[in-house]
């Protein structure tokens, strides 16, 4: 699943939803869309990220 189709299928319209931008030191930049399906559980917070490079990564806490 890409991550434009994670958002569609989990984030959009959680009330538990947050993303970040990270920038590295060598211009890599991150975007991280996550949301809590079971919200105050920390340990079920789930995300996909996607970078600049075109990369794909799975987010779990």
């Amino acid at each position: 699943m890409d991550g434009d189709g994670f958002f569609v299928a989990n984030t959009l319209g959680n009330p538990v939803f947050a993303g970040a931008v990270l920038t590295g030191n060598r211009g890599t930049t991150l975007n991280v869309p996550f949301y809590d399906p079971q919200p105050g559980s920390v340990a079920a917070i789930k995300g996909i990220a996607t970078d600049n490079n075109g990369n794909l990564f799975k987010l779990t806490m």
